[in-house]
């Protein structure tokens, strides 16, 4: 089964003034879903948890959840097995400025591994880092056993090198996860899950900002802005360019 990356902020008050920025044409939100995956390779059930997305846009999401070949069937003792499973669905909005209206996409598609939601859990700014204003980005291998505890925790040496209190505060954060876990065949799997923990100053009286669309169903779907990508692909949804942004159909394409 293919992991999904969890991505996490640790955000600071930086008393600094921030000018004010262009407006962002890519935006980013996350959909989850509870799943069943039969042993032939059929999703038999899908259950949304989570933010509502709006009843059109979640019929256009099982459609293409129930797409042949798009999630592999799970093996127990080299069998194929009933699998249960928690899919993480990453939606991308990008705008096209020139023609005034929004591409909606199914940018990305993963399962199994997400942590239990715990508000008391987050990354903590190491003070003297967040005085000089310093940020970073720490990718952390995580691995877990089939209760959803870590077992191992350690800094992928793969990126770049990045400060030791960053390091120590994206360690203690990731050992205090708890996982859902896989189930294949009645049994739970352990894994294993990439996590990106950002450091990231933002101004004073500043929030991560976020937009709201209005999708057809009347319900309203937040979303974050993200980095420019090439690719937009699959479900398209048409908006015009106002404040917020308020798409006008919804079209499987």
């Amino acid at each position: 089964m293919t992991k999904w990356i969890a991505v996490c902020f640790a955000l600071a008050i930086s008393l600094s003034a921030v000018a004010k920025a262009p407006a962002p044409t890519v935006f980013n939100t996350y959909a989850f879903a509870e799943i069943v995956i039969e042993s032939n390779g059929k999703v038999s059930d899908i259950k949304f948890v989570g933010p509502k997305l709006g009843a059109t846009l979640e019929q256009v999401l099982i459609a293409k959840i129930r797409a042949p070949n798009l999630l592999q069937v799970g093996l127990l003792n080299d069998k194929p097995a009933r699998t249960h499973s928690m899919l993480l669905m990453k939606l991308r909005a990008e705008s096209d400025l020139k023609n005034k209206q929004t591409l909606f996409s199914l940018h990305d598609v993963s399962v199994s591994t997400m942590p239990v939601p715990n508000r008391r859990n987050h990354p903590i700014y190491p003070e003297n880092l967040m005085r000089w204003g310093h940020e970073a980005k720490v990718i952390v291998q995580v691995s877990y056993d089939a209760n959803g505890a870590v077992t191992d925790a350690h800094v992928d040496t793969a990126q770049p090198k990045v400060h030791a209190d960053f390091a120590r505060s994206a360690l203690r954060y990731a050992r205090s996860m708890k996982f859902f876990v896989e189930k294949v065949g009645g049994v739970a799997q352990g894994g294993s899950v990439v996590i990106p923990v950002f450091y990231k100053m933002v101004g004073e009286n500043e929030s991560p900002p976020f937009y709201t669309f209005k999708l057809p169903s009347g319900e309203r779907l937040n979303m974050y802005p993200g980095e420019p990508a090439p690719e937009v692909t699959s479900t398209k949804m048409q908006a015009s360019l106002s404040k917020p942004f308020v798409p006008q159909a919804l079209t499987d394409g």
